[in-house]
């Protein structure tokens, strides 16, 4: 089982191909055996949860059930799951228990909630969308505090004297790279954590079910993400309008991903010098050069490997009906960046501490060459880690790019929506005196159509 695979299965259309590759990984608990979970275990019950509900596949639920309970716990000890400890983390990222983003559960509980309304029952979904907007709603905290927690393990391991173990040192000199980007960041009170389509659907279910007070009740932040129709729609409902409706969402495309960036810094034999602030800068600013700068100086380099964000892409430019374009609502590729940047600090930071003890390694070769009357064998050692480093590339790769939505009248012709300007989406309902919700995925090539009526 691998991501590749999985994405060829699905993104082809083929979703019950891609479902059973989910789920070999996926290791859910089978009765009255042990349960022995493994690292992928939440990335696999995630992916077939998903790619089985648009293949109305039997058992797709339960691995969303499975994997919500997961992140139950996982939720409980943020701390560790999502940043590690960084004083102890020694261990690969990717051989770690998959530390799902915080948008991807509420995301979860998101089809668990469609999967419910899709089998009627509606106080299921309820109670799923509520847990959905809650998880996304203590995200900012939960960042902010961790965020603080991990600030404070790096301001430990910066301080350190000249007389302090060489591996120590070698720490307070990279913290400061762990650091570089964090000037170039939004601060914490200004990112945004809010999947709007969750509050969508929680109004258009509400809506549907004349469930008037339910939607008072939400809070004014995720009323203020809904479009001002619905809220016309919400309006003349309440004047006793008996018109019905067909909301239409799309989602469209693939939601970003991960890549892998490999560098490393060139350090010299002594780090003591890099204690001193000008030495450190110019140190930092050498790191695209850093076998050029490690030859000229015979000196040794820290290599580490971090992800990247592979940008989310696009199936369709654009969608209409009745010649009217269906607005873009969301980009889900956004918070998925905006969440990984969130974490980036603590992520390189273990990143750089796993580098540390080869580093060391390699500057005890090049003392014990210099001393045997030869020089380069430490420059040879680090060159020899830097092609075994890989970063965790590991996500969620069944999520959309983004979302489109869209409202009608319900009546009995058949809709076509348009598709980059072709006829590629056609649905009718069945009883034109409830509302309905119709719900498109587009995959690339193929798209599946569900209707809640």
């Amino acid at each position: 089982m691998n991501l590749q695979t999985f994405n060829e299965a699905y993104y082809s259309g083929n979703v019950k191909k891609a479902y059973e590759i989910a789920y070999k990984g996926a290791n859910l608990p089978q009765e009255n055996q042990e349960y022995k979970p493994k690292s992928d275990d939440l990335l696999w019950q995630v992916q077939g949860g998903i790619s089985g509900f648009y293949g109305d596949i039997e058992g797709s639920r339960q691995m969303l059930l499975v994997a919500d309970g997961i992140m139950q716990d996982a939720i409980k000890n943020f701390a560790i799951t999502f940043f590690g400890n960084l004083g102890t983390v020694l261990t690969s990222d990717s051989v770690l228990p998959y530390p799902i983003y915080l948008y991807e559960a509420s995301m979860v509980n998101y089809y668990l909630a469609l999967d419910s309304m899709y089998q009627g029952r509606y106080q299921d979904a309820r109670v799923y969308l509520n847990q959905a907007l809650q998880r996304q709603n203590d995200a900012k905290f939960y960042y902010a505090k961790e965020i603080e927690r991990s600030q404070q393990s790096l301001d430990n391991m910066k301080n350190v004297s000249s007389e302090a173990p060489k591996t120590d040192q070698y720490v307070a000199v990279t913290m400061d790279f762990a650091r570089e980007t964090e000037k170039d960041r939004e601060i914490q009170e200004q990112k945004k954590y809010i999947n709007p389509i969750i509050p969508y659907l929680k109004f258009i279910l509400e809506l549907k079910q004349q469930n008037f007070s339910a939607i008072a009740s939400m809070s004014v932040d995720d009323l203020a993400l809904i479009p001002l129709e619905d809220k016309k729609i919400l309006e003349t409902r309440k004047s006793g309008d008996i018109k019905k409706y067909i909301w239409v969402i799309i989602e469209d495309g693939k939601s970003a991903g991960k890549g892998t960036l490999s560098f490393s810094i060139p350090l010299p034999m002594n780090p003591e010098v890099f204690l001193n602030p000008a030495m450190l800068a110019i140190a930092l600013s050498s790191k695209e050069g850093a076998l050029f700068t490690a030859v000229a100086s015979s000196s040794i380099l820290l290599n580490y490997a971090e992800p990247k964000v592979v940008e989310g892409i696009s199936f369709a430019k654009n969608y209409s009906f009745e010649n009217s374009e269906i607005p873009e609502f969301f980009v889900l590729s956004d918070l998925m960046k905006t969440e990984f940047d969130t974490r980036m600090e603590g992520i390189r930071t273990r990143a750089i501490l796993r580098s540390i003890p080869p580093a060391i390694a390699a500057f005890i070769s090049e003392k014990a060459g210099n001393e045997a009357g030869f020089s380069g064998l430490g420059l040879l050692f680090s060159l020899g880690h830097k092609f075994l480093l890989k970063a965790d590339t590991r996500i969620i790769t069944a999520l959309p790019h983004s979302f489109y939505v869209t409202r009608m009248e319900n009546t009995k012709d058949k809709k076509k929506i348009f598709v980059d300007g072709r006829d590629l989406i056609e649905f009718q309902t069945k009883d034109q005196d409830q509302d309905a919700i119709v719900y498109i995925r587009n995959l690339g090539g193929s798209f599946f159509v569900k209707i809640f009526e």
